[in-house]
């Protein structure tokens, strides 16, 4: 792009060139437009696959989350109190899931009703 003299070379300027320019441009546009649906559809599968495969270890390791609820990090920074001890916030955490579980069976659950079926 630039020469010894920090001056721009003559195959950038655009005056005598902009044909083979728009060709160039042309050419990595139209690879892009090719080549984005193939590299998007293997990376869609592979962060499946991968996804699956996380929570798949991760119900083999504790089979009481496939069914089980629990707070989003987000509800638990809402319910956190400002600056709350974390063993006295797991406590009152402990302590609201009965609660909570009792609310939320007054709902149909509709994993559990396709099953049935």
């Amino acid at each position: 792009m630039v020469d010894g003299d920090m001056q721009a070379q003559k195959t950038f300027h655009l005056h005598g060139n902009t044909e083979r320019h728009f060709r160039a441009v042309h050419r990595g546009i139209l690879a892009y437009v090719f080549l984005l649906p193939i590299f998007r559809s293997t990376f869609f599968l592979f962060s499946s696959f991968g996804n699956s495969h996380c929570e798949e270890q991760e119900s083999y390791k504790n089979p009481s989350s496939i069914s089980g609820r629990a707070y989003t990090p987000f509800a638990q920074w809402k319910f956190r109190e400002f600056n709350e001890l974390p063993h006295l916030f797991e406590r009152r955490l402990k302590e609201s899931y009965p609660i909570a579980n009792m609310y939320m069976n007054q709902f149909p659950n509709e994993k559990l009703a396709i099953v049935m079926r």
